[in-house]
C-alpha cells in the first residue's frame, strides 16, 4: 500500500490488520494498493484520494475480487472506509465492536446475540452504522440472511475469555459461502481485528449455543503457571483435538494444529497471561493459563 507515492505497507497478508498509524490530514491523500511484488506506486491496481479530517480515526478494509474470472458474483475490489473508528472502548467496562460485511457471495445478513438482533440488514462492503457497545461477556452470534429465511452460521465471540474488556475491535465477515463457485477460495468466517494489529482472530464456528461453555468445562490444563510444557486433560473428548494459543489482546501467537500427545511446549512464549483454545468435533473451548 502506497500513501502519496511512499510505501506504507509491504507484502501485507490476507486477513491481517495493522495498528493505527498517522497519515496527513486536511489535504488530499493518494492511497494506492499494489501487488506484493510492486516496484512503485505505478503498479497500483486500485487507488482513492480522500481528504481526511484532522483528529479523526479511520478503519479501512480491503475487500472484493481482483481476478477478472472464476468468481461469482465478481464484486470489484475496493477499500471500504469507516470514518468513526475507535482505538479503545468508550466505557472501560465494555467491548466496542464494529461489524463489517466483506464476504462477496454472502447475502445481506442480520446478526443476533441472546435472541436479540444487534446488526440489521448489513450488505457486502458495508460497515454497521455504529459500534456495538457490549458488556464484556462471552457470546454466541447467529448469522441469518436479512429476510430471516435461513441461518448461515453460529459463531463463538468469547470477549470475556479473551480479556477484551475496554478494547475496541472490528469483526469482519470474510471468505466465501460457496467456495466451489469462487475458485475454491477460503471459506466463510468471522474474524476480529484488535487495535494493536496482527493476524485476525478467527471466531470459531459452533453448532449450538451451549457448545462453547460445555467444551470449556470438559478439559483442564496443568501446571498453571507453566514454565516449559503444558499438559491438556482431554479424557472426555473423542477424535482429533486442535490447539491454539492467544495472548490477552486476542491475537493468535501459536497454532499447534492437531495434538496427539496432549502436551505442548510453551517454553518460547514470553512470560504473561494466555488463553488456550481447544477445538474438538466442531466445538470450541477456552482455558486461561500463565506462562512463567
Amino acid at each position: 500500500m502506497y500513501v502519496d507515492g511512499t510505501l506504507l505497507l509491504d507484502n501485507f497478508a490476507f486477513r491481517t490488520a495493522t495498528a493505527f498509524t498517522s497519515v496527513p490530514a486536511m489535504v488530499p491523500v493518494r492511497i494506492g494498493v499494489a501487488p506484493k511484488n510492486s516496484m512503485s506506486e505505478a503498479d497500483t491496481i486500485y487507488s482513492i484520494t480522500p481528504t481526511l479530517t484532522s483528529g479523526d480515526t479511520y478503519v479501512a478494509i480491503a475487500n472484493g475480487i481482483v481476478s477478472p474470472s472464476g468468481y461469482m458474483p465478481a464484486q470489484p475490489f475496493r477499500l471500504s472506509v469507516y470514518n468513526m473508528g475507535r482505538e479503545m472502548a468508550t466505557n472501560s467496562a465494555n467491548t466496542d465492536v464494529l461489524v463489517m460485511h466483506g464476504s462477496t457471495d454472502a447475502p445481506p445478513v442480520d446478526v443476533s446475540a441472546g435472541g436479540n438482533t444487534i446488526v440489521d440488514n448489513l450488505s457486502f462492503g458495508e460497515f454497521d452504522a455504529n459500534y456495538l457497545e457490549l458488556p464484556t461477556n462471552d457470546y454466541t452470534l447467529s448469522l441469518t440472511d436479512s429476510m430471516g429465511n435461513s441461518q448461515i452460521a453460529l459463531f463463538s465471540a468469547p470477549l470475556q475469555t479473551l480479556s477484551l474488556q475496554g478494547a475496541a475491535i472490528v469483526v469482519v465477515a470474510s471468505g466465501f459461502v460457496d467456495p466451489t463457485q469462487n475458485s475454491n477460495g477460503p471459506g466463510f468466517g468471522l474474524y476480529a481485528a484488535t487495535a494493536t494489529g496482527g493476524a485476525l482472530v478467527p471466531l470459531q464456528n459452533v453448532t449450538s449455543v451451549d457448545d462453547v461453555n460445555a467444551l470449556s468445562s470438559s478439559f483442564k490444563v496443568w501446571p498453571n503457571p507453566a514454565a516449559n510444557t503444558l499438559t491438556i486433560d482431554t479424557k472426555e473428548m473423542k477424535g482429533n483435538v486442535e490447539v491454539s494459543v492467544f495472548n490477552i489482546n486476542g491475537q493468535l501467537v501459536r497454532d499447534f494444529g492437531t495434538v496427539d500427545n496432549k502436551t505442548i511446549s510453551v517454553a518460547e512464549l514470553p512470560s504473561g497471561n494466555y488463553f488456550l483454545q481447544i477445538e474438538n468435533n466442531g466445538k470450541t473451548g477456552y482455558q486461561q493459563f500463565i506462562k512463567q
